[in-house]
């Protein structure tokens, strides 16, 4: 399983300030592997359904809530970006180059679905 932005910040939540440490002692990690769960380079690491359960229990979420997708964090400043650059093109286009855009970009969801 993946952590999406809303996930990081939920976990987020359950950490004080500076207590990194202790959030990860709670969910049974070492902190560097709680780093990798969080990361998006090449050492990070997807989440185990025994970690998922763990971390639910943890921040007192329904079992299954890290299986979901939540949609409630606002865009990143790389995601507002591409939002905008989609918006301009999408704008300063003819009907024909908008459907276009509009099949392009949903054979790409289509294909990270099927994955």
């Amino acid at each position: 399983m993946q952590l999406n932005l809303y996930h990081h910040r939920q976990i987020d939540a359950g950490v004080d300030t500076g207590a990194a440490t202790s959030f990860a002692d709670a969910i049974g990690v070492h902190k560097s592997m709680l780093s990798k769960l969080k990361g998006d380079g090449p050492s990070s690491r997807d989440v185990s359904d025994s970690l998922a359960r763990q971390i639910e229990a943890t921040l007192k979420l329904p079992r299954g809530w890290m299986d979901e997708e939540h949609h409630e964090a606002p865009p990143t400043p790389a995601e507002a970006s591409f939002i905008e650059i989609a918006l301009l093109a999408y704008r300063s286009t003819d009907a024909a180059s908008r459907t276009k855009l509009r099949k392009q970009l949903q054979a790409i969801v289509d294909s990270s679905r099927s994955s």
